[in-house]
């Protein structure tokens, strides 16, 4: 009964979902019920009049997340999601996680420091976006010389595990300046995300294209459509033919484009930051670490996105999946 699901204000309420949630935790078959498949799909717009309704909405989430491993099946996927001091965008990776049927955790650099071989306990690390210790000495700088140091061996050893890595703006600075990415058969610190074309911070939606690579993040997304926030992110390489020799190797997973998927061409605004080669994201030749400047963690529910007429987070949501699926083959 619609009447029962609406507050005093007449705002749409999430206390039914949550029961009906509850109750498909047990009846699966209860799935075709509107009621669950827009918690499920997350597509239900969070509540703003009151702390009480943002509970009910978080409470009702969170059921819903178990309803989708529920359907799923068997457990959900742990990622490790690292934060250094500056990162921010942590707890948007860990929801793009959840939603996706992972089992997220966020653990700070120095409890790592202290057992690093709890990196073995995950089937996906995450390197979120931010500021990671201010951008001193560069963006990303001491984060990278962090894994390089004190993580070395076991970021190896799960990388060629084939184990799926992703690094999101401030998280790609690192992956690349830890020599990282592009990974094996490319000579390391030859590569970098360098000031912004334009010297600016930029800050805007942008459409991506997934052309064909290597990139298990990337199958079966043909467009992305998500955010930049970033003042270093102009990919760029000190050699001639970078973002070729890139290509040939099946790594350029991402490129800025146009809204009909063609190559923005190196044109403002669609190319933000005058990468090469329209390089939006990279991958390494096995295809298990991606990383790349825009935000798809900030386009996987539809609040994010719906007030932008022909856009959706499907694309978003399905790079998530992709990594969480890999990593349980």
């Amino acid at each position: 009964d619609p009447a029962r699901n609406q507050d005093k204000r007449g705002n749409n309420c999430c206390c039914n979902y949550a029961h009906i949630a509850y109750t498909a935790k047990f009846r699966v078959q209860f799935f075709s019920a509107s009621a669950v498949v827009a918690p499920v799909a997350g597509v239900i717009s969070p509540p703003s009049q009151s702390a009480e309704m943002r509970d009910t909405y978080r409470s009702a989430y969170e059921l819903a997340v178990v309803v989708r491993q529920a359907v799923r099946g068997g457990a959900p996927m742990k990622s490790l999601i690292l934060k250094a001091p500056g990162t921010n965008r942590d707890f948007d990776a860990a929801r793009a996680i959840e939603l996706a049927g992972g089992e997220p955790e966020i653990l700070p650099l120095t409890e790592l420091r202290a057992r690093p071989d709890r990196l073995r306990d995950y089937g996906v690390l995450v390197v979120p976006g931010g500021f990671s210790y201010g951008d001193a000495l560069g963006a990303g700088k001491l984060f990278a010389l962090d894994l390089s140091r004190f993580f070395a061996d076991e970021v190896a050893r799960f990388v060629e595990t084939g184990r799926p890595v992703l690094g999101i703006c401030n998280g790609f600075q690192v992956l690349v300046k830890a020599g990282i990415l592009p990974g094996p058969g490319f000579a390391e610190h030859h590569f970098t995300l360098a000031r912004n074309a334009r010297g600016n911070f930029e800050c805007r939606w942008v459409d991506l294209a997934a052309p064909r690579s290597n990139s298990i993040w990337t199958r079966g997304v043909e467009r992305i459509y998500c955010p930049v926030s970033h003042g270093e992110g102009r990919f760029n390489a000190d050699f001639e033919g970078a973002g070729a020799l890139l290509e040939r190797e099946g790594c350029v997973a991402l490129r800025y484009s146009d809204e009909n998927g063609s190559p923005a061409g190196g044109r403002y605004p669609l190319n933000p930051n005058g990468s090469i080669a329209d390089i939006a994201g990279i991958c390494n030749p096995e295809g298990n670490v991606l990383g790349l400047m825009p935000h798809p963690e900030n386009a996987v529910f539809e609040h994010e996105y719906s007030s932008m007429p022909g856009r959706d987070g499907e694309g978003a949501r399905q790079l998530f999946r992709n990594g969480l699926q890999y990593a349980k083959r």
